[in-house]
């Protein structure tokens, strides 16, 4: 199905106020189908609820052959916004085996991944291997030489000797995922992307996705999930139906009264 940009506009302009028109319904029912994955990267799957998502992914994770690998995140911990010391808690453990998808958590500005950006973990390499081999280190700092010697990106030296995921992207080649900072936590700078809930989703662009409506509960949940898409050829959409689609009437408000609100310029006076 080929729906151009205006028309995936509409749709969604539509669905976040909770219409469903014969139209829009008409190509949200034809959304049910396969994606083409020529590149073996399937689509990422959310669902309404957490528990299905965490039955999927371990279904999934378990059907894989290959060795686990195991990252501990590192937290700093200082004070919260009332200036109380934050309380350690244990520090987040990420599992991963090669061939799972990863999902990009923040924009690289050296390459063109964004939030998420999904691919597919096909090795675990040094930094030093994937300069040889050519790959994009994403995070990595670039230094710039004063002579001949051209720009090469600078590995934090407790990072030099350890192996991190070699991720093929659905758009932006392969790329080294080494540790960068989200804040005062230091992480993979991507999360296993295979199924997820809804509301986890947000924020979050996908190539490629598989939407299951079955069970939803909450307003504008179809809104958030149909959204995440970066177009309509690349959603599968399951279990659709226009009941699936419905928001707080106090965002409709918020809507209309936004919609109508006067702009005041700078100096202008009332009458």
């Amino acid at each position: 199905m080929h729906v151009k940009q205006t028309e995936f506009v509409r749709l969604l302009n539509e669905l976040r106020l909770g219409i469903t028109s014969d139209g829009t319904t008409n190509i949200l029912k034809g959304l049910d189908r396969p994606i083409k994955c020529n590149d073996g990267i399937l689509p990422t799957e959310i669902y309404p609820h957490r528990q299905t998502a965490q039955w999927a992914n371990t279904y999934h994770l378990a059907k894989l052959d290959t060795k686990e690998w195991v990252n501990h995140g590192l937290d700093k911990y200082g004070k919260d916004r009332y200036g109380f010391a934050v309380r350690a808690s244990e520090a987040d453990v990420m599992l991963e085996k090669r061939a799972p998808k990863i999902l990009a958590l923040q924009n690289i500005a050296e390459s063109s991944l964004v939030n998420g950006s999904i691919g597919r973990v096909i090795d675990f390499i040094t930094p030093e291997k994937a300069l040889e081999e050519g790959h994009t280190i994403a995070g990595a700092a670039v230094t710039i030489s004063d002579g001949d010697t051209s720009m090469r990106p600078s590995i934090k030296t407790q990072f030099k000797a350890k192996t991190w995921p070699l991720v093929r992207f659905v758009s932006s080649g392969t790329v080294l995922m080494p540790p960068v900072d989200f804040g005062l936590d230091n992480g993979i700078g991507g999360m296993r992307a295979s199924r997820k809930q809804i509301h986890r989703a947000q924020g979050q662009t996908i190539d490629r996705l598989r939407v299951n409506l079955a069970k939803t509960f909450a307003p504008g949940q179809a809104y958030v999930a149909i959204s995440r898409c970066k177009s309509l050829e690349g959603l599968q959409l399951v279990n659709f139906s226009p009941s699936s689609v419905f928001v707080d009437k106090r965002v409709i408000e918020w809507d209309r009264d936004l919609a109508v609100a006067p702009i005041m310029h700078r100096g202008s006076s009332k009458a």
